[in-house]
């Protein structure tokens, strides 16, 4: 996911060893979603595009994912300080990473 590289690649000019902690819990907790991912409360994003919009928090990081059926889809891992996404693709539509 190239937002993940992004945010490895910022932390890592300061802290190669703390971008490599950070990156590792983000895919930990997306690998959590696999399991009840409405767990998660919903998105600030979700009143906006429509669908199951969720976001899991790994500090300072949202991680903005939807539920459809029985798949996750990632749509982002974005800075909580950053402006809330205007669109995602659709699940499905080929425009996810």
């Amino acid at each position: 996911m190239a937002d993940l590289a992004e945010i490895r690649n910022a932390i890592a000019v300061d802290s190669p060893l703390n971008a490599a902690a950070v990156v590792d819990r983000v895919l930990r907790m997306i690998a959590s979603l696999a399991v009840m991912p409405q767990r998660i409360p919903a998105a600030l994003e979700r009143s906006r595009t429509g669908g199951d919009l969720r976001q899991a928090l790994v500090r300072p990081f949202r991680i903005v994912y939807e539920v459809d059926g029985s798949a996750v889809w990632v749509h982002t891992v974005r800075h909580g300080a950053r402006r809330p996404a205007r669109s995602f693709p659709r699940p499905g539509s080929g425009d996810l990473e």
